[in-house]
């Protein structure tokens, strides 16, 4: 019985289609609804699991403390997200919708933006050293003294180049 289970655990594992409640529906394919919604055929949602993270891609999600380090979210949609205290360093965001996310003291450095709607994102303490902000809506954002721009300089400091 224990070679079954073992066996059984390590197929999953392997199959990259294990998460954490044992759905299947990867980035960018997944329900806008959630994970027990319904998607026809292999529509593009810009919503489902963020690869093995446990996480799921969605409007309106808490994403709190996530480690989504690396991964390609581009076209995702995040509209009113909290990703207070996440970690995205380095991950592929463009073209995303994230208007009125929460950033607040998430760590954003290499983050590719360009072409994302940040539109009245809160920015309090993010750190977007190196982000690229090319074509980015940064309409109505805001950040506070502790926001570091792609540039490395303080969002209140001359010669930032945070955009908002």
């Amino acid at each position: 019985m224990r070679l079954i289970f073992i066996a059984f655990a390590i197929s999953l594992l392997g199959s990259g289609s294990a998460f954490a409640d044992g759905h299947a529906a990867k980035f960018p394919n997944g329900s806008c609804a959630g994970p027990e919604g319904e998607v026809s055929g292999s529509a593009i949602t810009g919503c489902g699991y963020a690869g093995e993270s446990g996480f799921y891609v969605k409007p309106d999600a808490n994403m709190f403390g996530a480690n989504l380090a690396g991964m390609d979210l581009s076209g995702a949609k995040l509209k009113d997200v909290n990703f207070w205290d996440a970690n995205l360093s380095g991950a592929g965001l463009s073209g995303a919708e994230l208007a009125a996310g929460n950033f607040y003291n998430a760590n954003l450095t290499g983050v590719d933006f360009s072409g994302a709607d940040l539109s009245k994102a809160n920015l309090w303490g993010a750190n977007l050293e190196g982000a690229t902000l090319t074509g980015a809506n940064l309409s109505g954002a805001f950040g506070n003294d502790n926001t570091i721009c792609p540039n490395g300089k303080g969002w209140g400091q001359e010669g930032s180049d945070c955009g908002f």
